[in-house]
Order: structure tokens, then sequence, then C-alpha cells
């Protein structure tokens, strides 16, 4: 529709300019043009170069000039047109057009209507031939005054007069042309705009019908583009779309299964404790009343932390910046969780060369850190040795002096295709859910919600299979 109402106002235009408007503008253009040719006019005659000047007026073709005086009148005529087609003034209008130049000081340049001679066809004065006389018809000529200096030192009034040629045969003709021109771009531009609109609209319904696919959890719609760049690139968006959701989907139900597997644990064996120590006398000890105690903070530590992720996800969770020292921090932590797991002979080593300040919210980063270290301790070696090391990084070019804090340890590592996704809340590298040692299992997921919430924060993970892997994180130096 909207093509084919380019189309239509075009012609609309056409028709105006080439109907309406075309003896206006015809008119104009004559008007301008003998302005122009009577500026050349003047100077032959004075340069009183008659040759020249009657060559100008044969050339030009259909303008006459004539000199014009209170007394006399001085006829120069020229061109390839009959005298018989100029206008003739009577002596008060050609008086007035003398008083009108010199009251204005400048040129005059009128049209002027009048009454031909009969048209006359055949040849009258030729015995035998009678001529047929027709209707008189109405001509308009354009006549232009100025005044020139005459060679004794007077003024003299020069007039030009010249047709302006009727335009009706030539506005008939357009006329028709345009008909014609008009039915055929109708017919095009209502072929193109079908074209075009079934080019555009059907890839975009292919996608559409893709993507109401998408939405009822077919993650395997087909996405084809075809046609336009911008509906290629639509369709590569969906389909990228629909990958990313297939994997979150899937990730999402391993997520629940594995939290669920958490979930049951805990609160099995809190239960079969509970019941043996009701029903079997003697079965009230110490020992038990751990293992309940333990399972139940294990199941507290699960909870916080699905809660925890979550509002560090959403934003309802600030963090409070301010200056602290990171290597106090984290001594004290690596400090804390030897105590934790020496009874299960794990060794947790800190190295520093000197101590650190920056600027981030201390209780956020202490988190990550102690996540770090329970995903460290989880899946270290058998030597059951985890070493946590800070890093001075001296300032470079364009860049300030930076604390790097790693965690690193001997386990089994991770593969290259499973490294990017470690972060995932939702990604596990084994598919064969273990219970961890400690912690929740989403421990990355966490860390990297802190770490995001820092600006200017650069973390990663750095592992080969068979021989462990480095988790770290750096922040700039405060040292203000």
């Amino acid at each position: 529709m909207y093509l084919a109402g380019f189309c239509c106002l075009l012609l609309v235009m056409l028709w105006l300019f080439q109907t309406v408007f075309l003896d206006s503008f015809y008119k104009a253009i004559k008007l301008n043009e003998v302005r122009r040719e009577a500026a050349v006019i003047e100077q032959f005659i004075l340069a009183q170069d008659m040759p020249g000047l009657r060559d100008e007026l044969n050339r030009y073709g259909d303008i006459y000039v004539s000199l014009w005086t209170h007394e006399v009148e001085y006829s120069i005529t020229g061109g390839l047109r009959p005298e018989i087609d100029r206008v003739i003034l009577s002596y008060a209008e050609k008086l007035a057009l003398y008083n009108e130049i010199t009251e204005k000081d400048s040129s005059v340049t009128k049209t002027y209507k009048q009454d031909s001679l009969p048209m006359t066809t055949g040849a009258p004065n030729v015995p035998g031939v009678p001529g047929i006389t027709g209707q008189t018809r109405i001509r308009e000529s354009i006549i232009h005054a100025s005044m020139i200096k005459d060679p004794a030192g007077g003024e003299i009034m020069m007039l030009l007069n010249t047709t302006i040629s009727p335009v009706d045969a030539t506005v008939d003709t357009i006329r028709v042309q345009l008909y014609c021109v008009s039915g055929i771009m109708l017919l095009l531009s209502a072929a193109l705009a079908f074209f075009i609109s079934r080019r555009v609209s059907k890839p975009i319904e292919r996608l559409s019908g893709s993507a109401k696919r998408l939405g009822q959890g077919d993650y395997n719609a087909p996405f084809e583009g075809g046609g336009y760049r911008e509906i290629s690139e639509l369709a590569e968006t969906l389909k990228g779309a629909a990958d990313e959701l297939s994997k979150t989907d899937k990730l999402r139900q391993e997520l629940i299964a594995n939290v669920s597997h958490d979930l049951r644990t805990p609160l099995t064996l809190i239960k079969g404790y509970g019941e043996m120590m009701r029903d079997l006398p003697g079965e009230n000890t110490p020992e038990n009343m751990q293992v309940i105690i333990d399972e139940a903070q294990r199941l507290g530590t699960l909870v916080g932390d699905l809660m925890s992720l979550s509002r560090l996800q959403s934003g309802a969770q600030e963090p409070r910046f301010c200056r602290f020292n990171i290597t106090a921090v984290t001594h004290g932590i690596v400090n804390r969780m030897n105590e934790l797991c020496r009874t299960e002979g794990y060794t947790i080593t800190f190295d520093s060369d000197r101590e650190a300040l920056v600027n981030g919210d201390p209780a956020r980063i202490s988190q990550a850190v102690y996540n770090f270290l329970i995903n460290a301790v989880t899946h270290t070696g058998e030597d059951k040795r985890v070493t946590v090391r800070q890093e001075i990084i001296p300032a470079g070019a364009g860049g300030d002096a930076r604390v790097k804090i790693s965690v690193i340890d001997s386990g089994e590592g991770i593969d290259a295709e499973s490294l990017p996704m470690i972060w995932d809340r939702y990604f596990k590298v084994d598919k064969v859910h273990k219970r961890p040692v400690t912690g929740s299992g989403l421990g990355l997921s966490i860390v990297k919600a802190i770490l995001d919430m820092h600006p200017g924060v650069e973390y990663a993970a750095e592992s080969d299979v068979g021989f462990g892997s480095v988790f770290w994180f750096s922040l700039g130096l405060d040292e203000g």
C-alpha cells in the first residue's frame, strides 16, 4: 500500500507539472529568456552593429525589435515567423509603457492577448484555388520595454515583441502519454508491491510459526531466514536463543535433580537417626545427635546458598564498598577452613608477598574466597592440599597496580569444552551427581554474581585435565 501510494503521488505530481502548470512554467521560462535576449540586443544597438543585430534576431527565430520615441518608430524585424504574429500596440499603449519605464527607472516585461487575423489555408490569390478561412484565434505575446541612449544622447524606448506559442496541442499529447504511463506504472507498482510483500512476509511468517513452537517448549523448531539481511539476522538470533533456552532448560532440570538429591539426603538421615533414637533404647548417644546436627547444618547451608544466589542475581542485595585489607581477610578465611577440615586431613596454605588494601565489599569478597576454597577442597586430589596465593601485579601501560588472589587445587581438572560454562548456576562438570565434602554445589555461581557486582574486577579459571585447577580474581590496589 505504501509503495502503491508513493507511485500514485509521483503520477499526480507528473500530471500537475506536465499539464496544469506546464503553461505557467513555459511562460516563466519564456519571460526570462526574453529579458536575457533584450540585454544582448541592447548591446548590439548601442554598438550600432546592425549586421550582428540581424544575425542575432535570425538566430533567435521569433523576436521582433522596434525603437520608439514620441515622434517616430523604427522597426527591426527578424526571425523565421511571419511578421503578422506580432502584437500591434497602439500609440496610447506605447506611451503608457514609456511612462511606466520612466517612473520605475527599469525595464518592463508584460504579456498581451490579441485576436490574430483569420486563419487561411489554400491559395486565395491563385485563380481556381479558393481559400478556406477559419475562425479568428487568440494569440498571446510578450512585450519587453526598456530605455536606451541614442548616439545624440537622447532616450529611446526599445520594444521586444515575441509570441508565446500555444501549448494546448503539447498538453493534449502529454495527457495521452500520461494515461498510458499511469496505467503501466500502477500495474507495475502493484506487481512490485506484491512481490516485495511476499518476499518480506513469507520468511517472517515462517519465523513467527517457529517462535510459537519455541514458546510451547519445542527447542528444535527450525528458524530459516531468507530474503533480506535483517530477516536472516533475526533468524540467527532466534536460533541462538532457542539453543540457549534448550541448554538452560536442560541445566535447570539437572539443578532441580541435584538440589532435590542434596535436600533429600540430609532429611533422610535426620529422619532415620531420629526414629532410631526414639525406638531403640541406648541409641540416644552424642554421636547420633552429632549426625543429626551435621545434616541439619548441611541442609541449612544449601538453603542459605540458594537464597543468597537468588538475592545476588536479582539485585536485591546491594554491595557496601569500603577500603579494607584483603590480605588479612584471606588469611583469616584460610585459618578457619584449616580448623574445619583438619580432622579430614586437608591442608590449606596461604602465600602472600605483602599486605594489600582494596576497595570493595569485604563481606561479599570473603564469601567469594570461601566458596573458592569449598570448591577446591571438594575437588582436590589425593594429597588433600589446597594453596591460596596472593600476588601483587605492578602497574602496566595505562593500568593501575592490582592484587590477584588464586586458589589452586591438585584435583582431576576440567576439560576445555566445559571450562567456559562452570560459572553457570545450572552447570556441573560431573554429570553423575556426587555429594560434596562440604557446601551446596552452587559456590561458583555465587562467586560470579559477587564479582560481577564489583566494577573492574577480573576473574577466570585455568585447568588441565589431570593437573588440577586454578581459580583466581584480581582487584585494583587502593594505596591512597
